[in-house]
């Protein structure tokens, strides 16, 4: 059961929910009036994108308006096309042919075209997926051609010493669907540790024979091994295609995975799109949009193996950027787990120019022609630059700098299949990209939210929140949803219609089909107010770490936290990632001891704990602390140089020596003992905790306002006073309801003190401006709860069932016999859906009704309702009034005072649950109104 019990959207104490004052604001507010009109109101450009799961050719318009006209009515900004059938038996769409409806075809261009007109019509940026799923794939490469992904195998023989190898070359299995190999190095190594079977063999490189030239007709080899004790290992390195299909890729014929580190890689892609899809109607269709490209999470390993890639001239490019010939290291290369070692640390090294090469010609040969492209068709360049299946080469840190929008995904940064209702694995993954867009002067960081294996029609909008909230405490600040599917009359074979995934799948179809549709045009609206909140200014980070590794995790499917103490985030301090790329580029100067001073003004630099660093990046952190810039190393000084360079191994240790000489340089041994490190620096976090608290979050500035934004990564509410270096006045901003209202606040040492209460999941947003914001009200005074409250434990039942009509595609609502429900003499709760007969299969929208009275003496006392547990969304009405957007994350504080009268008084809830319970027959989650429900009167 998914349950959620709490949480205040701003968050502070708790507040009445107020009103915006009408009005012109005084001349002084008028540098705010742009963010507050912004904030009240979020225009397109600040709202949510849907990701749009749609059959190519098989697009229908009148679907496609019906569509994208509610995502544009529900709040949404934009939609991303993403093309996507399983053409199996998970979601089957009759009639659909990929050699007719598949992706170039001439019916899928005009469905695309029909998809940017009409999107753009509707008011909604339109992006795409800029091949037919992912990663890169076209039907016109083959494995054995140019332009395909390829790979290096290995096939060995052991030899003793002395002994003759007389036979062909040893060649490797080829994958499936590959018939063509190439030979590119053979050469024989004495192996000097491991040799007999059990353990990992070290082969010593520098006394090795190459023995391509000693090759006859048909690729024979006639060789003696020196005589001695030495064993000897023959290893044939073959180039070849990885034969890797892109599943349901829709298109007429198999499409293979383009190379990606060379040039025809790209141009395969481009030329495809030249010839099958820019017609003149899709050409001026994605001109007139102005959205963006999307490329979707790099999978590119073989069903989540590691693969050795390749790519023709790869020896040649490597010499040329690495400055030495890589063939006689071969057998050691490997994205994480070699087949062989070489003595020492040698094959690490060669690993780490290995890696580095390969995000060079990544970056190099497809995402910089991938960006340049882009812009020529008037679009920007959207992705998510890392592996969700497998090790990876990838340098999400320095892709990121280098794409218009970056994006993460909450599923693979956070916990895969097994997410839950609070979830934090891959902050540091978010802050990593953030950091990047950040320092490079990109406003927009992205999320992919919030798809979980396994759960369709079953994960509630309060975890989708919650995570939504945590994925912004990381530094993302715009939401595309994942996913609606486009379910045109015809597509579907099973109830409530057709879905990407089909109903057992990952979640969630979004559109008017849920039960919560009505509900989410408030949650549209609350996410688009945080963009608003999270976008304005610049960003402002306390702390840069430094990052050096590829991926965002070593399987790739889950994220790592790089910083892993609790430490920094417990007293306050929002920190980011740079490396190598970020710290010696141009955008990261140092300046007034701030580092970065355009971009997140970072204060202070840490160095966790790494092995090696390049010397240039040695030289820089020295260079900084020179300049004043507070510094702290963990865990000791690197001991080499990053990569197959030795000789610059003394440069590296040189640096840090002359390093230990800058009295504003801290040495500590763990992670833990930053935060002190950091106090006898004088470096205080801009918004600091005076205890260990579980909100985490992220600033920025304007030229006359601060925005301070904290996520409770917690299961308890948390209450926590937060001294920030800030001048000017406080004001809450309620995301849910556009509300701007004035807080009280004190001051000492210098610093504003605010005084924060925050629910599970929810989140606290503060904004200090130096002027009056326009339509701020006045904050109500805090009063106490009298008591206990009292209790409302009889409610009157009226559920709306939201099942199967006459065909999968039809949902029929029948309103069924009201019933009595009644709290718990024990624990005061009432029973969920699942427990009440007739209920147990039920799914849509429940409407509970209570009556009660108050005597005389009511008049102008103020009230909260607490309803306790609920899911997933919900409504209230007192009197016949709606009390307007209420934090769906908090159902423990609802102002409904001024709504009461003396007398009979009567408050609907209106909950509106999941269609898992119906899709699936039975009860597998719990539904409704779950209390206690009280009334806590206030004098």
């Amino acid at each position: 059961m998914t349950q959620v019990k709490v949480v205040l959207a701003a968050a502070l104490a708790w507040c009445c929910v107020l009103t915006v004052l009408a009005g012109p604001p005084p001349a002084s507010a008028r540098p705010a009036e742009g963010f507050v009109s912004r904030f009240v109101d979020p225009p397109a450009a600040f709202r949510p994108f849907y990701r749009y799961w749609h059959p190519g050719g098989r697009m229908d318009p009148a679907t496609l308006r019906a569509d994208f006209e509610a995502m544009r009515e529900g709040g949404a900004g934009g939609v991303e096309l993403v093309n996507f059938v399983r053409d199996n038996e998970i979601a089957p769409i009759e009639g659909y042919d990929p050699a007719v409806h598949g992706f170039g075809t001439p019916a899928w261009r005009t469905g695309f075209a029909a998809a940017q007109r009409i999107g753009r019509d509707k008011g909604l940026q339109v992006d795409a997926l800029y091949t037919s799923k992912w990663s890169a794939n076209l039907p016109t490469v083959s494995p054995d051609g140019r332009g395909s992904a390829k790979e290096l195998s290995l096939a060995t023989a052991m030899l003793d010493g002395g002994e003759t190898y007389a036979a062909r070359v040893p060649e490797p299995d080829l994958p499936d669907r590959v018939h063509k190999r190439q030979l590119v190095a053979l050469r024989a190594y004495p192996c000097r540790e491991n040799c007999g079977g059990s353990g990992l063999p070290v082969l010593d490189q520098a006394r090795s024979v190459d023995l391509k030239p000693r090759l006859t007709t048909g690729r024979r080899l006639d060789w003696t091994a020196p005589g001695g004790a030495a064993r000897w290992v023959l290893v044939a390195s073959w180039l070849h295609g990885t034969g890797q299909l892109v599943e349901g890729a829709e298109t007429a014929g198999d499409s293979f995975v383009v190379d990606h580190f060379s040039r025809d890689g790209f141009g395969a892609v481009r030329d495809f799109w030249t010839k099958r899809v820019l017609d003149p109607k899709v050409r001026s269709a994605l001109a007139a949009g102005g959205g963006s490209l999307f490329f979707d999470s790099l999978e590119l390993n073989r069903d989540g193996k590691q693969l050795r890639h390749w790519t023709a001239g790869f020896l040649r490019e490597f010499k040329e950027r690495r400055g030495y010939d890589l063939e006689p290291y071969i057998p050691a290369l490997a994205l994480r787990d070699p087949a062989f070692e070489l003595p020492g640390d040698k094959g690490e090294r060669v690993r780490e120019d290995y890696r580095r090469t390969l995000q060079e010609l990544f970056r190099d040969e497809h995402l910089l022609p991938l960006r340049a492209w882009a812009h020529q068709l008037g679009l920007t360049l959207r992705g998510q630059p890392y592996s969700s299946w497998g090790p990876s080469f990838a340098d999400p840190i320095e892709s990121s700098s280098l794409l218009d929008i970056p994006e993460g995904e909450d599923r693979s940064f956070n916990a895969g299949a097994g997410q839950d209702f609070i979830e934090t694995q891959g902050a540091d993954a978010y802050r990593s990209l953030a950091t990047a867009a950040h320092v490079t002067g990109r406003p927009v960081v992205s999320t992919e939210c919030c798809a979980s294996f396994g759960r369709a029609h079953r994960v509630t909008r309060q975890e989708l929140l919650s995570h939504l909230n945590q994925n912004f405490s990381a530094g993302a600040n715009r939401v595309v949803w994942h996913g609606w599917s486009h379910d045109a009359p015809g597509t579907a074979s099973t109830w409530p219609g057709w879905a990407a995934f089909g109903n057992t799948g990952v979640d969630d179809s979004y559109g008017p089909r849920n039960p919560t549709w009505a509900d989410d045009r408030r949650i549209n609206d609350y996410a688009a107010r945080l963009q608003v909140a999270l976008r304005a200014g610049k960003p402002r980070t306390d702390i840069a770490v430094y990052h050096q590794k590829p991926g965002h995790s070593a399987e790739g499917t889950v994220g790592e936290r790089y910083f892993t103490s609790s430490a920094l985030e417990d007293r306050g301090f929002t920190y980011g990632f740079v490396n190598a790329s970020l710290l010696t580029g141009d955008d990261t100067p140092v300046a007034g001891k701030t580092l970065a001073p355009d971009g997140p003004r970072f204060r202070a630099f840490v160095l966790d704990d790494e092995e090696a660093v390049d010397l240039d990046v040695a030289r820089r952190i020295v260079d900084m602390a020179r300049r004043g810039l507070p510094v702290v190393v963990v865990g000791g000084a690197p001991s080499r140089a990053t990569g197959n360079r030795a000789a610059d191994d003394a440069a590296v240790r040189a640096a840090f020596e002359e390093l230990r000489r800058y009295g504003n340089v801290r040495w500590v041994g763990r992670e833990g003992d930053v935060p002190q490190a950091l106090d006898d620096l004088g470096v205080q976090a801009r918004a600091a905790f005076e205890k260990p608290s579980t909100l985490v979050g992220v600033g920025r500035s304007a030229k006359r306002s601060d925005t301070f934004y904290w996520y409770n990564a917690s299961e308890r509410r948390e209450r926590a006073t937060a001294s920030v270096a800030a001048d000017g006045i406080p004001y809450r901003l309620d995301p849910w309801t556009g509300a701007i209202t004035r807080l009280p606040a004190s001051v000492k040492d210098g610093r504003m003190r605010i005084d924060l209460d925050v629910a599970p999941g929810d989140v606290a947003l503060v904004m200090v401006s130096d002027v009056p914001l326009d339509a701020a009200a006045a904050e109500a005074p805090r009063v106490a709860d009298a008591g206990a409250g009292r209790p409302l434990s009889d409610w009157d039942l009226t559920v709306e069932s939201w099942h199967r009509g006459t065909g999968p595609q039809d949902t029929v609502v029948t309103r069924l016999p009201k019933r009595r429900v009644t709290a718990s003499d024990t624990d005061g709760r009432l029973p969920s859906w699942g427990s009440l007969d007739g209920l147990e299969a039920v799914s849509g929208v429940g409407t509970y009704r209570t009556t009660f009275d108050l005597d005389g003496r009511w008049r102008g006392r103020g009230a909260h309702l607490d309803l306790g547990e609920i899911t997933t969304t919900y409504r209230v009405e007192v009197n016949g009034k709606d009390v307007g957007p209420v934090d769906q994350l908090d159902s423990s504080r609802i102002d409904i005072g001024p709504l009461l009268r003396p007398g009979e008084n009567t408050i609907v809830v209106k909950v509106a649950s999941m269609l898992g319970n119906a899709v699936a027959g039975k009860t597998v989650d719990d539904y409704g109104l779950i209390g206690p429900a009280r009334l806590f009167p206030h004098s």
